[in-house]
């Protein structure tokens, strides 16, 4: 017994320290390599849920501005004449400088010459991912056919001008009167 003990002991079937130190080094590199893969796929994902929240924010704002215009009655000095009477607006909303809410606002007045009374984000950012995109526009304007017309569209987040989402124009039916 005694000697089949000193037997095993004197066998070498073990590793060596290069054999480990080579060991150590492959699963090294592999985690190295797992790491930026996944920082890989982490950037790619963040990019298109980014694209994703772009598109329906300007899809969002595009469908309500064509359901507040094709409602509307009269158009007269950039302002639209609701059914109800009251007259509205469509605007930038940072062009004041101040508003940290960026996209498109509506400004409400009570008739054509009065000032203003509310002004409201059309599309109430809820979403902490939306809320750092915007949505701004060059300008709205009506076109001889009786549409509306709105130019150099911009979604993406506020200073990023290389992913920016832009659509050159887009148009409105007219009114459904």
């Amino acid at each position: 017994m005694i000697r089949k003990t000193i037997g095993r002991l004197k066998k070498r079937n073990g590793t060596t320290l290069v054999e480990t130190l080579a060991t150590v080094i492959l699963l090294g590199l592999m985690g190295i390599t797992m790491v930026a893969g996944i920082s890989a796929i982490r950037n790619a994902y963040e990019k298109v849920v980014r694209r994703a929240n772009e598109q329906i924010l300007l899809s969002t704002t595009l469908t309500e501005m064509r359901n507040l215009i094709r409602t509307s009655t009269d158009y007269q000095n950039g302002r639209f004449r609701s059914e109800e009477g009251y007259w509205f607006s469509f605007s930038n909303s940072d062009d004041d400088g101040v508003s940290d809410d960026n996209g498109v606002k509506v400004s409400y007045y009570p008739d054509q010459k009065s000032p203003l009374l509310k002004e409201s984000l059309l599309v109430p950012k809820s979403n902490g991912a939306i809320s750092q995109i915007s949505v701004e526009y060059e300008k709205l304007e009506k076109q001889e056919n009786g549409t509306f017309m709105m130019t150099n569209i911009k979604v993406g987040k506020k200073g990023d001008t290389e992913n920016t989402l832009v659509l050159d124009k887009y148009v409105f039916a007219g009114f459904q009167r």
